[in-house]
């Protein structure tokens, strides 16, 4: 029989109902009639696509047994090389055993330890491993908030988070926000946008707003085309549609809605894309940090990726634009890991995206060094190993 040990202090995904565990929240108040709350399964919880441990932790499991990592961490944190290294990238059930196993060893969260004993990009990658997929949103989050981040990584995170996700992530996420931080998801996302351009606030927050409605939208198929017709006259520059009609049209709905109206846009205007039409418009009234909200949303629905696929070709686009930023490429491949199913089907797309660049560990290489890069490499290695006859797979065991 699996010895359970409680979780001791720390925060672990629960639900908030005992008997109607995984019921999404109710339509908020002064919330439309036309949306209907969305159903969640009960029987288990996932988040990114990976299942969460609920209730009381197992100590280990055939595949892992924490004790090894815990012993690691803990010599690490009495030496003075700030090496805190795991034995291997681990599930994100995997990183509840561990949290629990390092809080009852060592009496501190494991997050806590890993920020304490190492620093810069590999702190990032680290902290995000051993937070475990919905607590390591929570952490970007709330780092988005904070006063000295970049605007651009702010409007990243965000945007990456929080646009076209399910809603049962983001119930669990604002649960899960409100159980650690003590506010609401949308207290720390109108204070992450309050410092930027004053200029862009309003229809951010507006937009954000939208996007982080847990109930879906009723949206007749009869009023696609009025909505299409919508969107082409605020683009043509009538001034009788404005920007927070056009955000009601592409946020605020279900994204099977989304699709039919992207499709319906396609084929009454000449096979153009709608994302491509939002990126090239000249109108002051859609900011540059409004657009790529719009098109991470639209990229979703053009795609004709399914379920836990949907948004594939949209993150390989991101990753492979915003190489140069090695803090987002470290927090675009964790977060994508965790799905491994959809981690190698994102890898082979992104491989197929100038191929002349070649595998992505080589994309890694060319744009990290060092402990970043041996974590980032061995990230996709669990999920796409390289030869072992390779350098870095000789090598890597000395960061890791």
């Amino acid at each position: 029989m699996t010895r359970r040990l409680q979780a001791g202090g720390l925060e672990f995904y629960q639900s908030r109902n005992a008997q109607d565990v995984d019921r999404a929240v109710a339509i908020a108040k002064g919330g439309s009639s036309r949306r209907q709350p969305v159903d969640k399964p009960e029987e288990c919880a996932t988040y990114l696509g990976t299942p969460l441990l609920k209730g009381g932790i197992p100590a280990m499991s055939d595949a892992y047994n924490p004790t090894i990592d815990v012993k690691r961490i803990h010599r690490a944190c009495r030496s003075t090389a700030n090496n805190v290294k795991l034995t291997k990238i681990l599930t994100s059930q995997e990183i509840q055993m561990l949290q629990v196993a390092c809080m009852n060893k060592l009496q501190k969260p494991l997050v806590d330890l890993v920020v304490s004993e190492t620093s810069g990009r590999y702190q990032t990658g680290l902290a995000l491993l051993a937070s475990g997929a919905l607590a390591g949103d929570a952490y970007l989050l709330k780092k988005a908030s904070k006063q000295k981040m970049d605007s651009r990584i702010r409007l990243a995170l965000l945007t990456e988070i929080l646009v076209m996700r399910s809603k049962s992530d983001l119930v669990r996420l604002k649960e899960y926000v409100s159980a650690t931080q003590h506010r609401s998801l949308a207290s720390i996302v109108n204070d992450a946008i309050r410092m930027m351009d004053a200029s862009v606030q309003e229809n951010l927050i507006e937009a954000f707003r939208l996007c982080m409605l847990t109930e879906e939208e009723v949206v007749e198929e009869s009023e696609v085309m009025s909505n299409v017709q919508t969107i082409k006259t605020f683009l043509e520059g009538g001034e009788d549609v404005t920007v927070k009609k056009l955000l009601g049209v592409i946020l605020g709905c279900s994204l099977s809605h989304l699709r039919l109206l992207v499709d319906g846009y396609k084929t009454r205007f000449y096979g153009i894309n709608l994302s491509q039409a939002i990126e090239d418009s000249r109108d002051s009234r859609i900011s540059p940090t409004l657009k790529e909200v719009l098109i991470h949303a639209l990229l979703t629905a053009e795609h004709e990726t399914k379920g836990a696929m949907e948004g594939v070709v949209r993150d390989v686009r991101r990753i492979e634009t915003g190489l140069h930023d090695d803090y987002l490429l470290t927090v675009r491949l964790v977060r994508a890991h965790w799905n491994q199913d959809r981690f190698r089907v994102l890898l082979a797309e992104w491989t197929k995206v100038r191929p002349e660049s070649g595998h992505p560990v080589e994309r890694v290489r060319k744009h990290t060094r060092c402990a970043l890069e041996a974590l980032l490499v061995r990230v996709i290695q669990e999920a796409e190993p390289v030869p072992a006859s390779s350098w870095l797979h000789r090598n890597i065991d000395k960061w890791l």
